[in-house]
């Protein structure tokens, strides 16, 4: 791409534009907008980018992208198969200058601007605590006029008290973009999403970008921050948490199924992002 820039078309009624979406999967490419976006999943599971993070998402995912961070949300390929998989979540758009030049500029809003402001590197908040919200994000996209504003102010002040959060990203990706090339990169992260299990040729992916695969890989790194290997890298270990959690697999099958060839790349490439072996993840983070 560089990454593609999204209007949002504004509304005259409404502050804060909101939609409650039902798909088979989702659908909009790697994006970034002036307006901040709070997402909740409701239904659905994936891999979500935010900026140069790269996580897996399931049901009660909530996510604040800054205003001109980059960001996707991309459903397992089981959802492109299975006719009985649906995802659903809602997205709330918040206009960027309500910050600044509203009521959110007095002290009794000082944290929910704060935690706007914060919002150019990511946040995702905690599954338990986001859990407890989601009929207040029903709430809000069945409301209108002023109790819709009562009710979103409401669940922004809720939002800001959480403390059990995590910044995602290190800087916003957008920033040296512009709409020229716009499905470029987007070509080459559906390849790498859709492919990761696989051996990924570099030039392969070059080739897609048509680049040779040395331009690619300086065209890659200035566009996510990464190299080419950490993404891959980074996209299989991220899988491979959310296997060890949610299945009974063993170790070794996670990782071939992952797409790590070797037991010690794939041991080496997981401490190396998590700090910790897998064994040691799954016995921390399981839920039985």
């Amino acid at each position: 791409m560089k990454i593609l820039f999204q209007h949002l078309e504004s509304s005259e009624d409404e502050t804060f534009l909101t939609y409650h979406l039902k798909k088979k999967y989702y659908d909009v490419p790697l994006h970034y907008h002036p307006e901040i976006e709070i997402m909740y999943v409701i239904k659905g599971q994936g891999m979500r980018i935010v900026g140069n993070s790269i996580q897996n998402f399931k049901e009660n995912d909530l996510v604040i992208v800054g205003s001109g961070v980059s960001h996707v949300w991309k459903s397992d390929k089981s959802y492109h198969l299975d006719n009985d998989l649906e995802t659903e979540y809602i997205v709330l758009f918040i206009n960027e200058e309500l910050v600044n030049k509203s009521l959110y500029t007095l002290p009794e809003f000082i944290s929910i601007r704060n935690m706007l402001l914060n919002s150019d590197k990511g946040i995702s908040f905690d599954k338990e605590k986001s859990k407890k919200l989601k009929d207040s994000f029903i709430e809000i996209a069945q409301s209108t006029g002023i109790n819709k504003l009562h009710k979103t102010t409401k669940l922004l002040s809720k939002l800001s008290e959480i403390k059990e959060i995590k910044y995602l990203s290190e800087r916003n990706l957008a920033e040296n973009d512009n709409n020229n090339d716009s499905d470029r990169l987007n070509k080459c992260i559906d390849y790498i999403t859709d492919n990761f299990q696989n051996k990924i040729e570099l030039k392969k992916v070059a080739d897609l970008a048509s680049l040779t695969p040395n331009s690619f890989c300086r065209y890659f790194k200035i566009r996510t921050t990464k190299t080419f290997s950490q993404y891959v890298s980074e996209l299989r270990t991220s899988k491979a948490c959310n296997l060890l959690i949610e299945t009974d697999s063993t170790i070794e099958n996670i990782a071939f199924e992952c797409g790590f060839n070797t037991m010690p790349n794939f041991y080496k490439q997981f401490k190396n992002k998590f700090h910790i072996l897998p064994k040691e993840y799954r016995e921390k983070y399981r839920v039985e």
